[in-house]
């Protein structure tokens, strides 16, 4: 967790932006072309900065942002950067906001080919049968392609603990999908 902010009400909002080996996006300035990018980005970090509290996580994005825009301008490949995070916060924080706004930049920037946020919690992803649950999650990770799978109170997926519980199914194939796809899909865990 990189750091805790604490909004007027005294709940605190935290953010971790995960680190990977490697990753370069070819493709990067055809996604581009699909948005009007200086404008809308700043419109958009406009939206996020009026945001009150989290100030980490404000200033976490606007770094991102300017080591993605330094780059482009100076014609560098994409730096080897993983997009995928971890909100943590109290309900009513803005996580789910934030993630919104997230997705909208990351395809202003290019990141992502279409921009759109997918919002699922635990009954979105697991399945009551063996098996069922890879099925429902690789769905729900195919309608995500593109832009953001938000997963809310994702701590719900690993705390059953039975014997028939599919929660850990839906975090294996999660997390092969994060890989495999890393390009052109980002997941934001949140709770």
């Amino acid at each position: 967790v990189r750091a805790a902010d604490t909004e007027e009400t005294g709940k605190p909002f935290r953010m971790r932006v995960e680190q990977p080996d490697a990753q370069t996006l070819p493709d990067q300035k055809e996604r581009k072309k699909e948005f009007n990018t200086e404008m809308d980005i700043q419109a958009l970090l406009k939206q996020l900065n009026e945001l009150t509290g989290m100030q980490s996580v404000k200033t976490e994005i606007n770094n991102m942002i300017n080591l993605c825009k330094i780059r482009q301008e100076n014609g560098l490949q994409t730096p080897p950067v993983t997009n995928h995070m971890v909100f943590l916060g109290n309900p009513g924080t803005g996580k789910t906001t934030v993630a919104r706004i997230l997705a909208k930049i990351y395809h202003g920037l290019g990141v992502l080919s279409k921009g759109h946020l997918v919002e699922v919690d635990r009954s979105g992803l697991v399945a009551g049968y063996m098996g069922q649950t890879s099925e429902k999650v690789t769905e729900v990770i195919e309608k995500a392609k593109g832009g953001i799978l938000f997963i809310d109170e994702a701590y719900e997926l690993s705390s059953h603990g039975s014997t028939n519980d599919f929660g850990q199914e839906a975090i294996d194939t999660l997390l092969k999908s994060m890989e495999d796809n890393r390009d052109d899909f980002v997941v934001i865990v949140a709770g």
